[in-house]
């Protein structure tokens, strides 16, 4: 019964989500009010409380995966592999099953109009990257055995974070100039790999690379 019960709300989580993010589309983020979002989706304003405290955190729905996903990446690796080798990993399967972290769709660019018309979400986006490179940066010097916010942890993640960043925005910009979307990916498997190849000799001396 508790597989059930996981599986409807994930489901109801999933449902809230898809129809907060198209009211924010068709309206404006500041516009829609949780108890539209809950009339629509078919729930109490309760419920939508209950899975979502904020109603940004309907539109950035997948923070705590994103979290989650880094995590486990840094401290659960496979036997023998570098946290750099391990995160290189995540990023390249990740690209390739299309997964929103990193990869892009034609429809992304719709997504991030949403966020620059909105203070409020532009505001939250900024704290989603403080978060996600806090995040990293303790996931990272927990498995170097460094005592916390070491600094070089701290340089690593936000290394880290810019291969990332810098291989997104370049294909959210060639998607936005009508590229196609496999033109695209070619490109930010190229970018990512570059810059892994960079951040490894950056980070060959610290506990990262070996």
């Amino acid at each position: 019964m508790s597989g059930i019960r996981q599986r409807k709300k994930a489901e109801t989580r999933a449902r809230i989500s898809t129809v907060g993010t198209f009211l924010f589309a068709q309206y404006g983020f500041d516009n829609v009010t949780m108890t539209q979002i809950a009339d629509a989706a078919g729930v109490s304003r309760m419920t939508v409380f209950n899975y979502f405290p904020r109603k940004e955190d309907i539109f950035f729905d997948r923070r705590p995966e994103m979290h989650a996903m880094l995590a486990k990446a840094i401290g659960e690796r496979p036997r023998g592999a570098t946290v750099l080798q391990s995160l290189r990993a995540l990023l390249v399967g990740l690209l390739s099953r299309g997964h929103p972290f990193i990869a892009v769709t034609p429809g992304v660019a719709g997504f991030w109009k949403v966020v620059a018309d909105s203070d409020a979400l532009r505001r939250s986006a900024y704290e989603l990257l403080e978060e996600l490179h806090d995040g990293v940066a303790a996931s990272l010097a927990k498995a170097a055995g460094l005592p916390a916010r070491d600094p070089t942890a701290t340089l690593a993640a936000a290394m880290f974070l810019t291969v990332h960043r810098t291989a997104y925005e370049d294909a959210l910009r060639r998607v936005r100039a009508g590229e196609s979307i496999e033109t695209v990916r070619r490109r930010q498997r190229e970018l990512v790999t570059k810059g892994f190849d960079m951040l490894e000799a950056a980070l060959a001396r610290t506990p990262f690379a070996r």
